[in-house]
């Protein structure tokens, strides 16, 4: 025999059930992401071993993290074509995502249907390092959310992609995933110029709602420029300077999906070292961009 609780039919039960286990995968996907120690005891001295492990942990980085990844850097730009837009060959399974557009926009249509705005949250819940950003979107007018199936740190997060099983049968197919979001922008937001720091990985888009009139919405990389459109898919460089904006009458929502760049031999060896260093350096400190800067291989601003 089961029991509800006071004043609380079944369905609305249910309900709130619901919500409180999404509450805490937004926990557990800022958890997951956050460095050990950013979270408790963030203000005490740092002593005795764990100074001497900081120490030895800084001199790890200043003599193998920075210059192996200078190198993998370096090995990137020499093999690969330096357009920003990057070229539909160079990543073939933008195809099977563009033929999983009707079941994609089908799920996330459902999301919307069945939540208030609290389902999608700003997009800082799980890339803190945008927060200036988003927040200089707000102050236009605008606003940048996000619902995320994957966390900066590789996680999946469980609650939000069990309620898109088929968009997820997709992205796990792909090889060298690394994150992946519903980026939703709202009517008349522009982001800020940006770039991200990590040359060893690609950013694809994929529009799975995009409003009139036709051409409203974009993203600027560098000297060029790609619109947006339904069931349509391109991948760039995002440490190039980009910048994106919707001026249509309604919401749009792209499949933002982060991964590692198909890259030839010995690129491809040392990239495959060298993407699992951006996400112990990850958002949550601002670590991306500042190893990047100290290597002279990007910018402080996420991606």
């Amino acid at each position: 025999m089961s029991a509800s609780a006071p004043g609380l039919d079944d369905a609305a039960l249910a309900e709130l059930v619901r919500n409180r286990r999404y509450r805490l995968s937004q926990v557990d996907g800022i958890l997951a992401a956050a460095p050990a120690g950013t979270l408790t005891e963030a203000d005490e001295p740092v002593t005795g071993a764990r100074a001497v492990a900081r120490a030895l942990g800084r001199l790890l980085l200043e003599v193998v993290v920075l210059p192996f990844l200078r190198l993998n850097e370096r090995l990137i730009r020499r093999q690969c074509d330096p357009r920003a837009i990057v070229a539909r060959d160079e990543v073939p399974f933008l195809d099977e995502l563009e033929a999983a557009w009707p079941a994609i926009r089908e799920e996330i249509d459902a999301v919307f249907a069945d939540d208030d705005a609290a389902a999608v949250p700003p997009t800082r819940t799980f890339v803190p390092d945008l927060a200036q950003a988003e927040d200089i979107i707000g102050g236009r007018g605008g606003s940048w959310h996000g619902f995320a199936l994957i966390d900066p740190k590789g996680w999946w997060i469980d609650f939000n992609a069990e309620r898109c099983p088929r968009t997820c049968e997709v992205l796990r197919r792909l090889p060298g995933l690394q994150t992946a979001m519903f980026s939703v922008f709202a009517p008349h937001t522009v982001l800020p110029p940006h770039q991200g720091p990590n040359k060893g990985q690609l950013t694809i888009h994929l529009g799975v709602i995009v409003p009139e009139p036709p051409g409203s919405c974009a993203i600027q990389v560098g000297e060029e420029t790609a619109r947006f459109e339904e069931g349509v898919a391109w991948a760039f460089d995002d440490t190039q300077t980009h910048t994106t904006w919707n001026e249509g009458e309604g919401p749009r929502v792209s499949l933002l999906v982060q991964v590692a760049r198909p890259l030839p031999w010995p690129a491809s060896w040392t990239n495959r070292v060298a993407q699992p260093l951006f996400k112990i350096y990850s958002y949550p400190r601002g670590g991306w961009g500042r190893l990047l800067r100290d290597a002279g291989a990007g910018s402080d601003a996420g991606a």
